[in-house]
C-alpha cells in the first residue's frame, strides 16, 4: 500500500513537470533531481495517507463490514483522481502566477466561477479524461491490494497492529525528529524556481495552505541582515516638480484600469505589436510614461497599487485581508473629502477577491458591477463585456453631478478572452491580442461618445494596466521585470498644454499614480500615499514590484529579482548592489507597515 501511495506522488510530479511543456530530456532531468530532493515531502504525504489507510483497516476489522471495505477501496480511487487534478491545477497556477497552490489561490477558490475562468486555457475536459484514465489504472492496482487484504482472516491482527503503525508514522509526518516540522523550503535545491517547485509535493502543499491559509512571517524574517534605511533612496528629490499636469483647479478624474494591458501590446510603447492603436493615439497626444511597472501580477494587487498607492507584500493581495485593506489611504476617500462624487464601474462580480469590501471601506459611494447588467450583455465566465461596461459608465457620468472621481475596470482581455458576437479562436496569444484589440475598439467608442458631453471638457483621464502579461514575450519566468511592464497615460482636455504629447521615460510604477493625483489634482495632505512618488517629480528612476515570495527592483543601471525562501538572487542584470539593498529595505518596511494595520 505504501508503494501504491508513493507512486501516486511520483505520477503527480510527472504531470506537473511535463504539463508545462518541458522536453523529454530536460523533463527527465528535472524529474530525477526533484524526486530525489522532494523525497522527504513525498514520504510525509504518504505517511498522512497511510494513516488514513490504517484507520480504514482498523475500522473494517472491528466491524467485519464488507460495505466499509468497499468504501475503503473507492476512497483511494477518488484520492488518486484528486491528486492528479491537483497536479494539473498546480501546473496551470505556476504557468499563470509563478507559484503552486498558495494562500492567494485559496482566496480565489472562494469564487470558483472566476477562478475557473482564470484557468480556462487548461483545457479541463482533456485534463479530466486523462485523470480518469490514470485513476482507472490505479483502481486495478488497488483492487489487487484489496484482494490480498480479504485473505486475512483474523480481525485481531489489524486491530492490534494498526494503532501501533499509526503512532510510528508520527516522525514520517513531520519529516523527522528535528525541532521544526518539515516545510516546503526543506526540499528546495536549485537556483531555478521551477525546479524547486517541482520538488514540492502538490497535495502536501495544498493541505498546508488549507490548514494555514493566512500565515505570514514576522517582519524580522525579511530583514536579511539589513542595516540602515536604504529604502529612502527610492524616493529621491521628489519635491522638485519637472512640469505641470493639470490646468484647472477641480477637474473630474476618470481612471481606466485596463485588464492585462501589457506594454508589449502597444506599438507606441514597445514598437513590437499593434494590438492597441486607439490607446496608442491617446498616448501620442497625452502624457505617456514609457518605463512604468505594475506592482504585482493580479488585478486585486493592481487596484490597491493604483487607488491606494500600496506596493504590496510577497504573498496574496492586501485585499484578501479586508480589515487591513480598510486602513489604506485611498483616492476615493480623498476625493470625497474634497466634495467629489465617486463611482466604481466593473462588469464582473465586485465581491471577487474582496474587491467590494475594499472599495466600500475606502470611500467609494456607488459600485456598479455585473448585477447591474442584463444577462445577454454578459459572457459565460466573467461578466459584462467591455462595450456594455463603458456604455453604462458613459451614461452614468452624464447624469452625475460634477466634480466626480470615477474608476472603470475592464475585463474582456482576461482569460478566456470572450468577445460578443465573435468566436475568438486560435492559440492563446492570438486570442489575447484579439481581445486587446476588442477592448481598444470599446475605448474608442467610449471616447467618441463622450467628447461632446458637458463634463468631458473638465475631465482628466488616467489609463493604466492592472498588471502585465508574459504573452507575446520570449519564454521567461514570472519574476523577470518584463512581465511587469505596463503603460501609463494621462490624457484629457484639462491636461496642461506643455504636457500634451510629452514622453516621460523616467522609471516609475502604478503606486506613483495616487500620490501624483493627490499633489496635482486633489491637493490633499503631503505624503498621504507614503509609498508613492509624483510622476512629474524628480524622483529616483526606479520601480519596485512584488511577486509570490519575492520582489523585483528596476533602475537605470540594471534590474534584480530576489527570492525570500530560499533567500537569494533569482536574476540580476547590470550594477545591482545598491539596488538590492534598497529593494530589501523597501520590502522590509512595507511588511512592517502591513503587520501594523
Amino acid at each position: 500500500m505504501g508503494l501504491w501511495l508513493y507512486v501516486l506522488q511520483l505520477f503527480a510530479r510527472i504531470i506537473f513537470i511535463f504539463h508545462r511543456g518541458n522536453g523529454f530530456s530536460d523533463g527527465a532531468e528535472i524529474l530525477a533531481k526533484s524526486t530525489f530532493h522532494g523525497f522527504a515531502l513525498d514520504i510525509s504525504m504518504v505517511g498522512y495517507l497511510f494513516v488514513v489507510f490504517l484507520f480504514f483497516i482498523m475500522i473494517s476489522a472491528a466491524f467485519k463490514s464488507q460495505l466499509l471495505l468497499q468504501i475503503w477501496k473507492w476512497f483511494f480511487v477518488i484520492l488518486a483522481f484528486s491528486i492528479f487534478i491537483i497536479a494539473f491545477a498546480d501546473a496551470e497556477l505556476y504557468r499563470v502566477w509563478g507559484s503552486r497552490f498558495n494562500a492567494q489561490a485559496l482566496e480565489y477558490m472562494r469564487h470558483p466561477r472566476e477562478a475557473m475562468a482564470s484557468s480556462s486555457e487548461a483545457y479541463w475536459g482533456r485534463i479530466i479524461i486523462i485523470s480518469v484514465l490514470l485513476s482507472v489504472a490505479f483502481y486495478y492496482w488497488i483492487n489487487r491490494i484489496f484482494f490480498k487484504y480479504k485473505k486475512v482472516q483474523s480481525r485481531w491482527i489489524p486491530l492490534i497492529i494498526s494503532p501501533i503503525f499509526m503512532v510510528s508514522c508520527a516522525p514520517v509526518l513531520r519529516g523527522g525528529f528535528q525541532t521544526i516540522p518539515i516545510n516546503q523550503s526543506a526540499v528546495y535545491y536549485s537556483a531555478n524556481p521551477f525546479h524547486n517547485q517541482a520538488a514540492v509535493n502538490g497535495a502536501w502543499n495544498l493541505m498546508y495552505y488549507v490548514v494555514n491559509p493566512q500565515k505570514q512571517s514576522n517582519p524580522e524574517a525579511y530583514k536579511f541582515g539589513l542595516n540602515g534605511t536604504w529604502y529612502q533612496n527610492y524616493f529621491g528629490a521628489d519635491s522638485i516638480k519637472k512640469y505641470e499636469i493639470c490646468n484647472t483647479k477641480k477637474p473630474n478624474v476618470v481612471i481606466i484600469i485596463l485588464e492585462s494591458y501589457s506594454a508589449y501590446v502597444s506599438n507606441y510603447f514597445r514598437q513590437k505589436n499593434n494590438a492597441s492603436p486607439f490607446f496608442d493615439s491617446l498616448a501620442k497626444t497625452g502624457l505617456s510614461f514609457t518605463r512604468a511597472y505594475s506592482q504585482g501580477d493580479r488585478t486585486d494587487k493592481g487596484l490597491a497599487a493604483v487607488l491606494s498607492g500600496w506596493p504590496g507584500q510577497p504573498w496574496q493581495s492586501i485585499l484578501s485581508a479586508p480589515e487591513k485593506a480598510a486602513k489604506l489611504p485611498s483616492l476615493a476617500a480623498l476625493s470625497k473629502s474634497k466634495g467629489y462624487n465617486n463611482y466604481f464601474f466593473y462588469g464582473g462580480d465586485a465581491a471577487f477577491g474582496n474587491m467590494a469590501a475594499y472599495l466600500r471601506n475606502t470611500g467609494f459611494e456607488r459600485i456598479v458591477d455585473e448585477k447591474d447588467f442584463k444577462d445577454e450583455q454578459k459572457g459565460s465566465k466573467w461578466g459584462a463585456h467591455d462595450v456594455y461596461l463603458l456604455k453604462k459608465a458613459a451614461d452614468f457620468l452624464q447624469q452625475s453631478k460634477q466634480p466626480f472621481f470615477a474608476t472603470i475596470l475592464t475585463l474582456s482581455s482576461h482569460e478566456p478572452y470572450e468577445i460578443p458576437d465573435v468566436k475568438n479562436t486560435g492559440d492563446e496569444l492570438t486570442k489575447y491580442f484579439r481581445s486587446i484589440r476588442y477592448t481598444d475598439d470599446c475605448l474608442k467608442d467610449f471616447f467618441t461618445s463622450v467628447r461632446n458631453e458637458s463634463w468631458f471638457q473638465n475631465t482628466l483621464f488616467v489609463l493604466v494596466a492592472d498588471h502585465g502579461r508574459n504573452l507575446g514575450l520570449p519564454a521567461m519566468d514570472f519574476f523577470q521585470p518584463r512581465h511587469f511592464e505596463v503603460p501609463i497615460v494621462i490624457w484629457g482636455p484639462v491636461l496642461e498644454m506643455s504636457a500634451k504629447g510629452k514622453i516621460d521615460s523616467n522609471i516609475c510604477g502604478q503606486t506613483d499614480i495616487a500620490e501624483t493625483l493627490n499633489a496635482e489634482v486633489f491637493h490633499g495632505p503631503a505624503n498621504l500615499f507614503p509609498w508613492g512618488r509624483r510622476l512629474n517629480g524628480n524622483h529616483t528612476p526606479a520601480a519596485f514590484f512584488a511577486f509570490s515570495n519575492g520582489f523585483g527592483y528596476v533602475g537605470n543601471k540594471g534590474a534584480i529579482s530576489w527570492g525570500n525562501d530560499p533567500a537569494g538572487i533569482m536574476e540580476k542584470t547590470g550594477k545591482t548592489d545598491s539596488m538590492l539593498l534598497t529593494g530589501k529595505s523597501l520590502q522590509y518596511e512595507i511588511i512592517k507597515m502591513y503587520q501594523k494595520f
